[in-house]
């Protein structure tokens, strides 16, 4: 990377640490605060499929309108604070209602992680388009600052399965809602797009439709996973996990994601991005078959360093498929249809996940996700051989 080229690395790292340890505190903990207060079954699966549904239309929109106003830096400031606000307004209705379970408490959490959701839309496509932009025609060095989120959700689960008590009522929602603003003062440090482009995205969008294939099986990946994302802290407990041995859970599979990305230019270099994601999807079905039938809590965690090529090796090659999906004026577009297809698959599974394992078990959940991700080999076996 050139001198001029490290200050920018440097402020997106921060930025990637600060907001991830956001993510770190939501994902795996979430489920259990809104178990904690009554909210389970169909009513989880609902509160926690209001982000993914946000995440199918809002992203591609976000994104065309982030490439034709050239907004970057400044997007990722208001939607940190709008998300801050939103969790701290979550956090006071959780400790003056006196009924959480019901259905008016239940629509009042699932607007709060909405809004939320809408805020976080640009923190995660516009960093990611960023970094790309950043790094000009050395784009294989985006997993090197990339793995600086998964070190911060690393250090955000280790954090807070340790100090706070994840079923108190304000604790989760107002640790998150302050890391949110901490992200807001990280992205005065990111590089912002000088200029914006000329013209709209319409063709860039329609452009996008001989990549289909690969958005399908990054929606099917997405599926399987929403099973580990919804439900895993819940399948943790059940295994007789505590909050802070669920958190070294969590932890164990993002420290090797980061150890992988640490590698990413070699990893982009050791094949195709049709090949690498074929790769990454089948070790998907094979870490949840695992996670199906693991008979104790240290088997859990031997298959938990599999995240680093189920997550590691899957992003950091649908990432390197992006120059390719669109014009490299227009990454934040294609970068925007990446994230709706991956909420396609989060809202099917967060709706079916928590509801099925309710009703049936875990062993149920994790075979159902293993035969998804089994699925989105098929059409990623038909991603043109582009952008080795």
């Amino acid at each position: 990377m050139t001198r001029e080229g490290r200050p920018a690395a440097l402020g997106l790292s921060v930025f990637y640490f600060v907001h991830f340890a956001s993510f770190g505190a939501y994902l795996p903990y979430f489920p259990r605060w809104l178990e904690s207060l009554g909210v389970t079954g169909s009513r989880m699966g609902l509160v926690l499929g209001v982000a993914p549904a946000v995440g199918v239309l809002a992203p591609p929109l976000v994104g065309a309108l982030a490439d034709a106003l050239g907004l970057r830096a400044q997007l990722l400031r208001v939607a940190a604070v709008v998300a801050a606000l939103s969790m701290f307004g979550l956090a006071a209705f959780a400790s003056a209602a006196t009924d959480l379970a019901g259905p008016t408490a239940t629509a009042a959490i699932a607007l709060a992680v909405g809004v939320t959701a809408l805020a976080r839309t640009p923190l995660f496509g516009i960093a990611d388009v960023l970094t790309l932009e950043s790094l000009g025609e050395r784009k294989e060095g985006f997993g090197r600052i990339r793995m600086w989120g998964s070190l911060g959700f690393v250090a955000a689960v280790a954090a807070l399965g340790a100090v706070i008590d994840v079923s108190h009522r304000t604790s989760l929602p107002l640790a998150i809602g302050g890391l949110f603003l901490a992200t807001a003062v990280a992205a005065l440090f990111v590089p912002a797009r000088p200029a914006p482009l000329a013209g709209p995205s319409r063709a860039a969008l329609v452009a996008m439709r001989r990549h289909l294939p690969f958005f399908a099986a990054i929606a099917l990946w997405q599926l399987g996973n929403a099973a580990y994302d919804t439900t895993f802290t819940l399948r943790a407990r059940d295994a007789g996990a505590s909050d802070l041995e669920t958190g070294l859970l969590w932890g164990a599979g993002v420290l090797a994601e980061v150890a992988l990305m640490a590698f990413g230019p070699r990893v982009l270099r050791a094949g195709s991005v049709r090949s690498l994601l074929l790769v990454g999807i089948a070790a998907s079905a094979a870490r949840y078959a695992g996670v199906a039938l693991a008979p104790s809590l240290a088997a859990l965690f031997a298959v938990q360093p599999l995240h680093a090529i189920t997550f590691g090796v899957t992003w950091l090659a649908a990432n390197a498929q992006l120059p390719h999906v669109a014009h490299e004026d227009r990454l934040a577009t294609a970068q925007g249809a990446l994230a709706a297809s991956v909420a396609v698959g989060s809202v099917a599974g967060s709706l079916l996940w928590p509801t099925l394992y309710e009703s049936a078990s875990a062993r149920v959940v994790f075979a159902g996700a293993s035969a998804c991700a089994l699925a989105g080999l098929l059409p990623a076996s038909l991603i043109s051989r582009e952008g080795r």
